[in-house]
């Protein structure tokens, strides 16, 4: 069983009914309130809902979510891809040799292709909004 809670982030339940909340790695998706937030939750949930996952983790995050991918679904190419996410560059020096090339690339293509979130012309990283926020000085969009 899948709850989706936001475009990075979906909660399973296990065989013994224990739930986990799941932080996809090498990528981050519009917070709430955001342009493209409630589009980047819908495409996690058409990828994932009504599936058997097997999700494998590589660390727990401050928030006690475990970080990973579902094995066989290549989650964060597939959001950076449709322009549903951000290829979350901070993160980068944890994943596989290579693999923040190939992400890059898709976050490049994605945004010559004006897709997704990239459709807007300036649209604000949600790592950068949250250092807005902690800092005080984010001001809404119109």
């Amino acid at each position: 069983m899948i709850h989706i809670v936001d475009g990075d982030t979906f909660d399973v339940l296990d065989a013994a009914h224990v739930t986990h909340r799941i932080r996809v790695s090498c990528m981050d998706t519009p917070e709430k309130g955001q342009a493209f937030y409630r589009r980047a939750k819908d495409a996690l949930a058409d990828l994932i809902s009504g599936q058997m996952v097997m999700v494998e983790y590589y660390k727990d995050d401050r928030y006690r979510r475990h970080i990973g991918e579902v094995n066989g679904l290549d989650l964060c190419l597939k959001m950076i891809e449709s322009g549903m996410a951000w290829h979350n560059r901070p993160y980068e020096r944890e994943l596989k040799p290579g693999r923040a090339d190939e992400l890059a690339a898709a976050e490049i293509s994605a945004k010559a292709n004006r897709a997704g979130l990239w459709a807007d012309p300036d649209p604000l990283a949600p790592w950068l909004l949250r250092r807005q926020q902690r800092e005080g000085k984010h001001q809404s969009r119109p």
